[in-house]
């Protein structure tokens, strides 16, 4: 911080005669200003800009804060830089925190719009430019202790008193392109295409989450809310709900509703076509039962009351092994819907019995009637 300070002051040597201590430092007896020739403070910085006095800040600590108006005349500007190793000797040592950018306006201005952090670049000019960063954020561990918890940024929006806020957002992003070219816009992206979103190189990471969304406490409840009709949702893995651990491209423990269910079936995608063998036997293999769940059992499964009908995989798997799918723990499920073939050609053949059979009933009735 000291070298900071040495910053700060050496281009203004000129409006306050200094004295150098013996460590190189540079003291000021009396009250320095810097675009002000009458300054009423330690450190005053012109336009109105003034910090308190320095003796309140213990440590390698420098403030700079607005507080000479009532109204929010123009940007106020409150920078908080803390340089301190230890930062138990610290007024603030309860907090146990260190801030690189701290803004506390005052609360009887009227703004219009407060910015803890603003970043802005802009790119003129032909050339290409690489990577281009408004605000760029790292967290490092670069000793052998243990960190708790790690946060690249971390974003929190606060209600504190009685008043409203109609929109909050904890993290808000934009993407805007006025009349140039963007090859991938992401409002907010985690990783790319090139970048792994949770990065290992030879350490171990236990669990890995491109998102994770905690408990939601609110009268109503969105993990996810998007509003676009028109915008696809995309996941190139598979998505569960309901389970952790999906065994299908969707996987949902419990009930779903829906107005309709397309399954794909076009011939351009099958291959090695059959008739189904002996379909009536099979049928009569099967058995239909009426059954309830076992809730208290097993709740995380999320089981429907009340009785219902259908099949038991186990049995089912014996006669038409293709239609049960074993999962990673061993639950079985059935393919419904890949026994209504097998019913088709069973009511056929089925069918084709009863005409033969009604056949040789009108032959044996007109041999009768001949006698």
């Amino acid at each position: 911080m000291k070298s900071i300070i040495r910053l700060l002051v050496a281009g203004f040597m000129l409006v306050v005669p200094p004295a150098f201590a013996g460590n190189g430092d540079m003291v000021v007896d009396g009250n320095l200003g810097i675009g002000t020739l009458n300054p009423t403070v330690p450190l005053n910085i012109g336009n109105n800009i003034v910090t308190p006095s320095l003796s309140t800040l213990t440590g390698s600590q420098a403030q700079i804060n607005d507080s000479s108006s009532t109204t929010a005349a123009g940007n106020q500007l409150s920078l908080f830089v803390v340089n301190q190793p230890n930062v138990s000797s610290d007024s603030f040592a309860s907090n146990k925190a260190i801030f690189g950018l701290s803004v506390i306006p005052a609360s009887v201005l009227n703004y219009t719009a407060i910015a803890g952090v603003q970043g802005r670049t802009d790119f003129f000019g032909s050339s290409t430019l690489a990577t281009e960063y408004s605000g760029l954020f790292n967290a490092f561990n670069q000793s052998t202790g243990t960190v708790t918890s790690q946060y690249g940024v971390f974003g929190q929006a606060n209600n504190m008193s009685s008043g409203t806020i109609v929109d909050q957002c904890s993290l808000y992003g934009v993407t805007y392109n006025s009349i140039g070219t963007v090859t991938n816009s992401y409002a907010l992206s985690l990783g790319s295409p090139a970048t792994a979103a949770v990065k290992n190189d030879n350490g171990t990471i236990t669990n890995g989450f491109g998102i994770y969304i905690g408990t939601i406490q609110a009268n109503n409840k969105y993990s996810l809310f998007a509003s676009d009709p028109n915008a696809p949702s995309y996941f190139a893995g598979s998505v569960g709900i309901g389970t952790n651990t999906p065994s299908f491209a969707l996987d949902v423990i419990g009930q779903v509703a829906s107005n309709g269910v397309a399954l794909t079936s076009d011939a351009k995608f099958k291959k090695g076509i059959d008739l189904i063998d002996t379909p009536l036997e099979k049928i009569k293999q099967l058995k239909g039962v009426s059954y309830t769940w076992r809730i208290e059992e097993f709740k995380s499964m999320n089981f429907p009351q009340g009785r219902h009908y259908g099949v038991i995989a186990q049995e089912i798997e014996k006669v038409l092994p293709e239609v049960v799918n074993t999962s990673h723990d061993g639950t079985k499920s059935v393919a419904y819907t890949e026994i209504i073939p097998v019913l088709i050609e069973a009511v056929k053949a089925q069918q084709k019995l009863i005409d033969q059979q009604a056949a040789e009933l009108k032959e044996i009735r007109e041999q009768l009637r001949n006698r």
